[in-house]
């Protein structure tokens, strides 16, 4: 397995253009084996149905929007886009205080993670990287084994446990983190 997922794989909706950019700026969350799993997972914060997921930019407008679909399979969220007929790609949730939650992708050769604010409404995902995070907390986290880097710029950091991806996440919950992540999708539900 390489050591970043190969998000264009099946990440095809407008998602893509956030995780392709982060692969070009490195410095994002990934690991081989998933973090989260049936046993530690929250129930998603989407329901079932049509999505329109834009790229949102750092002023908040959003733009190169699509409608994908959702559809809940117990503790994991499945979406599709409606124009390519790929696999639907999964992600499992994990709720780290009120309306807030990490997320991990799964890809067919590991799995990346984000923040994801909001509601069934409308959520924000954010790509989360090592580089923005505070270098005390960093640290600790590395130090503990929560988290795991082979370089010293922190291209690639590993989460190895629970407790790394949810600190990184509680980490970007109350805004601790040194840059607000220009990657960034927007769901809002289409009713």
């Amino acid at each position: 397995m390489r050591s970043l997922p190969d998000l264009r794989s099946r990440f095809t909706f407008k998602f893509a253009i956030a995780a392709l950019a982060a692969i070009a700026l490195s410095g994002c969350l990934v690991s081989e084996v998933p973090v989260l799993t049936a046993d530690n997972g929250s129930k998603p914060p989407l329901d079932n149905g049509p999505y329109q997921s834009c790229a949102l930019a750092e002023d908040g407008t959003v733009d190169d929007c699509e409608i994908i679909t959702v559809a809940r399979q117990n503790d994991v969220a499945m979406l599709a886009s409606s124009d390519d007929g790929q696999d639907p790609t999964e992600m499992r949730f994990r709720r780290i205080k009120r309306k807030s939650y990490v997320a991990q992708i799964w890809e067919s050769d590991g799995y990346a993670y984000y923040y994801a604010a909001g509601n069934a409404d409308r959520l924000v995902l954010t790509m989360m990287e090592c580089p923005d995070l505070p270098e005390e907390l960093r640290d600790k986290l590395i130090d503990n084994g929560d988290l795991s880097t082979s370089d010293d710029d922190f291209e690639f950091c590993t989460v190895v446990t629970l407790k790394g991806l949810t600190e990184v996440g509680r980490a970007y919950a109350n805004r601790k983190t040194l840059n607000a992540s220009p990657l960034s999708l927007v769901l809002t539900a289409q009713k």
